[in-house]
């Protein structure tokens, strides 16, 4: 799953940037207070988290396109032993992400 989690700006703010930037197509969630942030060490936009099944987080921080965000994908899914069909099925959701963005 994706989930957009925006923080430190004003509600109104986050509204028109998921507006403009038309990514209104995947949940987002408001972190007002920083805890959700701040439970990833995230401390500044833009910010990756993938989180495993178990918990385990690995991120990344800096704007990805599409390129980058599919060699993220691949290099940690690659760690996890996922096998070549579920990279392809992964190939196509970042597609499709990449679409929303």
């Amino acid at each position: 799953n994706f989930i957009g989690i925006a923080g430190r700006n004003d509600l109104s703010d986050i509204k028109a940037f998921i507006t403009s930037y038309n990514v209104g197509k995947f949940p987002h969630l408001f972190d007002s207070d920083g805890d959700i942030w701040s439970r990833y060490g995230v401390s500044t936009q833009p910010a990756w988290v993938f989180i495993d099944t178990t918990g385990e987080t690995t991120r990344y921080f800096g704007s990805l396109g599409k390129t980058s965000l599919q060699e993220k994908v691949e290099d940690y899914f690659r760690t996890k032993s996922i096998n070549s069909t579920y990279l392809t099925i992964l190939h196509n959701l970042v597609d499709t992400l990449m679409t929303w963005i």
